[in-house]
């Protein structure tokens, strides 16, 4: 499972490659000025990320060098291309969960409600 930052990065690589059939070309600055402004990243601290997503098996990320600037060559795997399902998933199952608390916090209450009428 990824982090929150981790979901941006590999948002913006998904959408890359998608858009490429499955393989992008894409640098560390083309990543950082693809991020929000309201989000502080450094591009050791991306260059860090796209390690652990490779290291989690979403991307294959290969290392190269365009006219002397650090660039990757990156390639969807079984779980990059899964990676929006996950995204639905895991918000279907936030969903769910806030539906069970609420439905459990209302029939605690109707059953408090019901115990003080009993014991009156």
């Amino acid at each position: 499972m990824l982090s929150r930052r981790e979901k941006k990065i590999m948002q913006i690589i998904y959408d890359c490659c998608t858009s490429k059939k499955g393989s992008c070309l894409m640098s560390p600055l083309d990543i950082l000025s693809s991020l929000s402004k309201k989000d502080k990243y450094l591009e050791r601290e991306v260059l860090d990320i796209i390690k652990s997503i490779a290291l989690d098996d979403y991307i294959e990320a290969l290392p190269t060098e365009k006219k002397g600037e650090l660039m990757y060559l990156f390639t969807l795997k079984t779980k990059g291309f899964a990676f929006k399902r996950e995204l639905m998933m895991q918000k279907r199952a936030l969903y769910y969960k806030l539906i069970f608390s609420g439905a459990g916090a209302i029939v605690t209450g109707i059953i408090a409600i019901i115990i003080r009428i009993i014991i009156k």
